[in-house]
This record gives C-alpha cells, structure tokens and sequence, in this order.
C-alpha cells in the first residue's frame, strides 16, 4: 500500500528585490518563527521545518489540514513579508524517509515534494499566494475556495492585513491543544514584541487568547467583538477604529472562507 504524505513548501514572495538589511531581517524573522512553529505543531509534524535554500522552508506532515494550518500561521506572523506555499500530496521516498541517515525536511525526495514545488511555481504566476496539489486526483474545489480567501486578502490595504494578522494569532483558526498553550504564547509573544505594549496589554492579549481557545464554539461566531478590546489597546487606538477596519476589510468572510477549506480537508 502506498502511503501519501503532505508536503509544505513556503518561499519569500519578491525577496530577490530586497535590500541586504531587509533580506536579513526577513531570514531571522523567519528563522526566530519556524522554531517556535516546531515546538508548538511539533506533533503533527513528520519533518519539521527546515531552510532548503536561503529563502526557502518545508516540513513534512501527515494530514494536509495540518499543513495548511501552519501556512495560515506563518503568512500572519510573517507580516509585513510575504509568502508563497505550496503544499503537495503525494508518496515520498520511503528508502530515504525510514533511513536514520536523513532526518531533515530538506533531504526527503517524492512525488509530495514535486506537487508542492509546482504548486509554489504556480502561485508566482497568479495572486494567489498558496495552492494544494495531489499526486492522484485534482483538489479544483479545494483551491477554488482557497483562491476566494486569497484574493479577499490580496485586496486588502496595509493596515487591513496587519489588523487581520493581529486577529488570527491571538484565535486561531484551528484550537491550540492543552500541552501546547504555553508555547503557543511564545509566538504570540514574537508577534506583538515590535509593539510598544504595556505588561497590562500583553496578560490583555494572552488571556483573550486562553478563553477563546478554551470557547472555540461560542466565540467562532463572536471573535470579533472579543478581539477589539486587545487589538486596540495595543495599537493605541480605539476601539471603533478597529472596528471600522475589520467591516471594512470584511474579516468575517475571509474567515469563513479559510474555515471552509479547512473543513474540506477534515
């Protein structure tokens, strides 16, 4: 029988036209993310994250809604940067993958890996920053709903997208399990340092965080209302000034958009 796997490969959108200071801080951002994203989602993972090049990451997972999880993760801590994935689906190579000798992402070979490396390739030719490819069958309804979300935020302005990202670190889309809270607060902790928030803010912030992972049901219809308060002390704003924000970025639908496709990898 033939196992499949799901492969997550995410590049530096336009990193070639950064600045040697900018591409710097974009790599130790990116570094300083993946190994808390390894911690924190350690477990569904097969291969954690790895560099495969200098602008460039993969891991390896099990289920594909794992994969495309931590994509939405890492697009909102990435901010401002900005990234492109491709996840494949596929068989790998099962002599490289039981030997002992190769541990890293980045020496795995397979069919999942190709799909994942096209899929990449195929998001630089459209704004669509993420696309899932199988080995098998076509994903056309998958990524037809995952091309909805992506070009709701691609119409986004700047402060849209950094009051979006704000909103999906703090409740995720997927619940963050017992063991793993504590260090789930360290990426929350690497999202907001560049912030200048108060002590008061950041327990603000963290246990805003707890109560809605823990009312995942109640609070998936009501996020936001929850999440103004926080956002808007930390930003120093007010709070209908977020609120302005999100009706008009229409956070709610890009949500439900993301949501949706999670759900038809379940």
């Amino acid at each position: 029988m033939t196992m499949y796997y799901t492969s997550l490969i995410i590049d530096i959108k336009s990193s070639r036209e950064f600045s040697n200071s900018d591409r710097y801080k974009a790599q130790i951002k990116l570094l300083e993310i993946i190994n808390c994203m390894n911690k924190v989602f350690g477990k569904s993972m097969l291969r954690k994250f790895e560099f495969s090049s200098g602008d460039s990451i993969q891991a390896l997972f099990g289920k594909t809604i794992d994969a495309l999880n931590c994509f939405y993760i890492m697009e909102n801590m990435f901010f401002p940067f900005q990234i492109w994935a491709g996840i494949g689906i596929g068989p790998v190579n099962n002599e490289i993958f039981n030997s002992s000798s190769f541990t890293g992402s980045n020496m795995i070979d397979g069919e999942s890996y190709h799909m994942a490396i096209q899929a990449v390739q195929e998001c630089k030719h459209s704004i669509v920053n993420c696309r899932i490819l199988s080995y098998e069958k076509g994903l056309d309804s998958i990524n037809d709903a995952l091309e909805i979300g992506c070009r709701l935020k691609y119409g986004l302005t700047y402060k849209q997208k950094e009051i979006y990202s704000l909103f999906s670190i703090i409740f995720p889309l997927l619940p963050i399990d017992k063991a793993s809270i504590h260090l789930y607060e360290e990426l929350i902790d690497i999202k907001i340092k560049d912030y200048k928030s108060s002590a008061p803010t950041i327990s603000e912030i963290k246990n805003t965080f707890l109560e809605m992972n823990e009312n995942r049901e109640f609070y998936n219809k009501k996020y936001i209302t929850k999440l103004v308060s926080p956002i808007a002390n930390l930003l120093s704003v007010s709070n209908e000034n977020i609120r302005k924000i999100r009706e008009a970025g229409r956070f709610d639908l890009i949500k439900k958009a993301e949501n949706i496709v999670l759900d038809m990898l379940k």
